[in-house]
């Protein structure tokens, strides 16, 4: 009885490795690709300048009134700009007028130099507060 041979077997050459262990590119789908998610936006607001209580600026607006019909422009001008930097738009506006040569000239003060400049600067600050008189009062100003 003849023995059976099992078939040969093909000769693989030893550069090439079983298929089982060659990595394969993985690829996805493109409806499946991963994007970061869009950085949310975040909003920061630069510091306020800590300001004065609304009541506490219209005192300080009232005692400038006063000092200002008593004649005193110079402490006047002190209380006004302590309410207009608390967001007092009155005051900011009366400040204005302080410095302004046609109000200073109206009222006969005397010893007090008109800032152009600076009255400019404190109306342009009420009207940014509402006043929509500054614009008047800006409008007539000297020019430089």
């Amino acid at each position: 009885i003849a023995e059976a041979k099992p078939p040969a077997l093909a000769a693989v050459p030893e550069s090439a490795a079983p298929a089982s262990t060659v990595p394969s590119p993985v690829v996805a789908p493109k409806s499946a690709t991963l994007e970061a998610p869009p950085a949310p936006v975040v909003t920061v607001e630069a510091p306020r300048p800590p300001t004065v209580a609304s009541r506490e600026a219209q005192e300080m607006r009232a005692l400038g009134d006063q000092r200002l019909k008593q004649g005193d422009v110079a402490t006047a001008r002190l209380f006004y700009e302590r309410a207009a930097d608390g967001g007092d738009g009155p005051a900011a506006l009366r400040l204005g007028n302080t410095l302004d040569p046609n109000y200073l000239s109206h009222w006969g003060v005397l010893g007090l130099q008109p800032d152009v400049a600076a009255a400019a600067k404190w109306y342009r600050r009420a009207r940014d507060l509402g006043e929509a008189a500054a614009d008047l009062d800006l409008a007539a100003l000297p020019q430089q």
